[in-house]
């Protein structure tokens, strides 16, 4: 093959600077967007104000005011954001979120549904399940042990009951 027929690389702006924008692909190394709706973003590094995105891959995120349907990066820090689901290697979070996974999390006055982290740094959090190894602050789940086990029991019931009847319902035909 020769260099002629070699495929050319594509190539990606360096910069983009976005304010008040709707877009539905990004792929650049370097994203600022503001007041900004954006679908799918791929970059090294960002800094989102006031953005919503649907799905954001980054190697470093900082973002104030935005919110994220699924947000992957090697480092993430979001003030006042709302997150679907996020993973990261660190993540500092202040803001609400339903899945959250990272290495070392820092968790500030976060409500989220889920938590895994394998060290947690919590100023305040909230969450319906937390796993991790360790765990630094205070932590407030919605559910007690006890709780959980009271409510996993009723579930299970409820289902097992819901399986019997429509067994005998079918067998009645």
């Amino acid at each position: 093959m020769s260099a002629d027929e070699l495929p050319e690389e594509e190539e990606f702006p360096q910069v983009v600077n976005l304010q008040q924008a709707q877009v539905d692909t990004i792929r650049a190394e370097w994203l600022r967007a503001a007041s900004s709706a954006l679908g799918q973003v791929s970059c090294s590094e960002a800094d989102l104000n006031q953005t919503l995105t649907g799905q954001m891959q980054a190697e470093t995120l900082r973002a104030r005011q935005s919110a994220f349907g699924v947000v992957k990066g090697q480092s993430i820090s979001a003030e006042e954001c709302a997150l679907g689901l996020a993973r990261a290697e660190t993540l500092h979070l202040n803001g609400r979120a339903i899945a959250l996974y990272a290495r070392e999390a820092q968790a500030e006055n976060v409500s989220a549904g889920v938590v895994s982290a394998a060290r947690l740094e919590a100023g305040s959090l909230r969450a319906g399940v937390v796993l991790a190894r360790e765990i630094h602050g205070p932590v407030q789940t919605w559910f007690s042990l006890p709780q959980a086990l009271a409510a996993g029991a009723a579930c299970g019931l409820v289902f097992g009951l819901m399986s019997l009847a429509g067994r005998l319902l079918k067998g009645k035909k």
